[in-house]
């Protein structure tokens, strides 16, 4: 049912389905130009402005948005769900750069902990746009499944890209630091930030959205 308690038949695997496949085309053109040595920054091995990270997160949270709304899949709260975004954003950047540096603990007690507050900020996106949450969920995954895959061939054969230059210690067997530095944490916490950073972008684009609508047609 939507906000508005009519039957939709947007299809959300399928309203995903060409952004996903969008953003594989970015995580193979960036594999394809590090191990081209292609020019920097473009394709710089340390921070290449080519990758999955930057802009689509965005992009996609505002073009999932504005399709959900059409369809009538709203958020009634666009400024809570704006509010849970921002705050969803924040809690993964406050632990990471606000608490780590002043506590000694291990990097596995940081990543359990930054995981945690990971999928607690996805949770939140829930609570604020339930069908958002639910397309930047499964982009998330479309997008950062691929590169769970190219991690475990690059670490395997050691390539020379970002996608095998993991941070941690570098003594670990091979399947410890794959579970640790790849799999989980490609899963949890950059589907996490993929699904509250979009959140928050498309929650802007909502209430974008519900200003230029007749008052008539808002829902209650």
């Amino acid at each position: 049912m939507t906000a508005n308690g009519n039957s939709s038949t947007l299809s959300i695997p399928r309203l995903v389905l060409i952004p996903t496949l969008l953003t594989l085309g970015v995580t193979l053109l960036r594999l394809i130009g590090e191990l081209h040595g292609w020019p920097s920054p473009w394709f710089n091995k340390d921070n290449g402005l080519v990758g999955i990270t930057q802009f689509l997160p965005e992009l996609f949270g505002i073009y999932f948005a504005w399709r959900l709304w059409k369809a009538g899949l709203r958020t009634n709260h666009t400024s809570r769900a704006f509010a849970l975004g921002l705050l969803g954003v924040a809690l993964n950047e406050v632990v990471e750069g606000a608490v780590f540096p002043h506590f000694n603990m291990s990097i596995f007690t940081m990543l359990l902990m930054l995981w945690a507050v990971a999928v607690l900020s996805a949770v939140l996106q829930y609570i604020g746009w339930p069908a958002l949450f639910k397309a930047l969920t499964l982009y998330g995954l479309g997008a950062r499944i691929p590169v769970v895959i190219i991690m475990f061939f690059a670490l395997h054969g050691h390539w020379g890209t970002h996608y095998d230059y993991l941070s941690g210690p570098s003594k670990l067997d091979f399947w410890p630091r794959f579970f640790w530095f790849v799999f989980f944490e490609e899963l949890i916490y950059w589907v996490s930030f993929t699904v509250a950073v979009g959140a928050l972008a498309g929650s802007v684009a909502a209430a974008i959205a519900k200003r230029r609508m007749p008052k008539t047609h808002l829902a209650s």
